[in-house]
C-alpha cells in the first residue's frame, strides 16, 4: 500500500515535473513573444514617430508654398486694384472732359447762331444801304444830267 502510494507520488511528481517543464516552456515562449512584440512595437513606434516628423517636414514645407502663393495672389490681387482704380479714375477724367466738350460744343452752338443772326442782320444792313447808296447814286446823276441840262439852257438862253 505504502509502495503504490510511493509509486503513484513518484508518478505523479514525473508528471507534474513534466507538466512544469511544458508549462515553463510555454512561458518562455511567451515570454520571448513578449519580448519581440515589445520590439516590434518599439520599432514601429520609430518608423511612426520619423513618418510623423517627415509629414510634419513635408506639410511645413507644403505650407511655405502656399503661403508664398498666397502672397503673390495678394501682390497681384493689389496691383489689379491699384490698375482698376487708375482705371476708374481716367474714366472719371474722360467723362468729366466729355461733359466739358459737350457743354463747350452747346455754348459753341448757341455762339455759332447768335453769330448767324447777327451776319444775317448785317447782310440785311449791307443790301439796304447799297440800295440807298445806289439810289443816291442815281438820284445824284439825275441831278447832275438835270443840272447840265439847265446849264446848258442857260448858257443857250
Amino acid at each position: 500500500n505504502a509502495e503504490e502510494k510511493a509509486k503513484k507520488a513518484i508518478t505523479d511528481a514525473a508528471m507534474m515535473a513534466e507538466e512544469l517543464k511544458k508549462e515553463q516552456d510555454t512561458s518562455a515562449h511567451l515570454e520571448r513573444m513578449k519580448k519581440n512584440m515589445e520590439q516590434t512595437i518599439k520599432d514601429l513606434q520609430l518608423r511612426l514617430d520619423e513618418a510623423e516628423q517627415l509629414a510634419l517636414k513635408g506639410g511645413k514645407k507644403q505650407l511655405q508654398k502656399l503661403e508664398g502663393r498666397v502672397r503673390e495672389l495678394e501682390n497681384e490681387l493689389e496691383a489689379e486694384q491699384k490698375r482698376n482704380a487708375e482705371s476708374v479714375k481716367g474714366l472719371r477724367k474722360s467723362e468729366r472732359r466729355v461733359k466739358e466738350l459737350s457743354y463747350q460744343t452747346e455754348e459753341d452752338k448757341k455762339n455759332l447762331l447768335r453769330l448767324q443772326d447777327l451776319v444775317d442782320k448785317l447782310q440785311m444792313k449791307v443790301k439796304a444801304y447799297k440800295r440807298q447808296a445806289e439810289e443816291a447814286v442815281g438820284e445824284w446823276d439825275r441831278v447832275r444830267d438835270d443840272g447840265w441840262m439847265m446849264d446848258g439852257w442857260m448858257m443857250a438862253g
